[in-house]
């Protein structure tokens, strides 16, 4: 049905652990024996894979959804990010759900993401701004499949971003200064001054255009009657 498929994936030892025991194989093999890779299936995490794993995702086309913030968070452990993209595995970015990060920002993640492998790794080079900006711009519509989004070229839809550069947090920034690492390692959400969708206006002025406060009231609502519901039934 030309669907795409997102899924977990060797997120934890734990889980490694659970699923040898019980299968016999690793993660990444098992998903491959039942079918479940290819260009269009989306592995998060990824983090305990061996080489051998890491090949059939190569292989198979198979897309990988680094969250770096969560995975910290939850002391999972650290994706060889710079070790696959090296392979040519399209490795995008994420930021898991909302209870295993509390901030879903872009930027958050694009600078946690750079920033844990030149520690891993020891090397202050490696992921640079540039790579990790596209891994959340054209690696991110890649393994979505959308050919027309994640770059700025004639025929794509005008799907934008655009930062403030007066900001304090961004500055100074003049000629010298490289705009990736602008953007990765200072740039923040408050940045933000419009977004634009398919050409469309969806932030102005760093202010959405919806009644964002009419909405967090409404979800908190929501929630709160959730939250009952789930404590009343244990």
């Amino acid at each position: 049905h030309n669907a795409l498929i997102q899924t977990h994936a060797s997120e934890n030892k734990d889980e490694v652990k659970l699923v040898r025991e019980i299968i016999g194989i690793n993660n990444v093999e098992y998903l491959h024996k039942v079918g479940l890779t290819g260009r269009d299936v989306i592995l998060a995490h990824c983090i305990w894979i061996d080489d051998y794993e890491m090949e059939i995702l190569y292989r198979t086309k198979t897309n990988v959804a680094h969250c770096p913030s969560a995975n910290m968070k939850l002391g999972s452990g650290i994706a060889r990010v710079p070790e696959m993209l090296e392979r040519g595995i399209n490795v995008t970015i994420g930021a898991d759900g909302a209870p295993c990060n509390n901030n879903l920002d872009v930027f958050t993640e694009m600078r946690h993401a750079s920033l844990i492998q030149k520690a891993r790794l020891t090397d202050p080079e490696v992921l640079p701004a540039d790579k990790v900006l596209r891994m959340a711009t054209v690696n991110g519509a890649k393994a979505l499949g959308i050919s027309d989004i994640g770059s700025i070229r004639k025929g794509s839809k005008a799907d934008l971003v655009l930062i403030s550069l007066k900001d304090i947090n961004v500055n100074p920034f003049t000629r010298l200064h490289d705009p990736y690492s602008v953007i990765v390692y200072s740039a923040k959400a408050s940045n933000v001054r419009y977004t634009i969708v398919n050409g469309k206006i969806v932030v102005a002025g760093g202010r959405p255009k919806i009644n964002l406060y009419n909405l967090i009231e409404k979800v908190c609502d929501v929630a709160s009657k959730l939250a009952e519901e789930i404590f009343d039934e244990n």
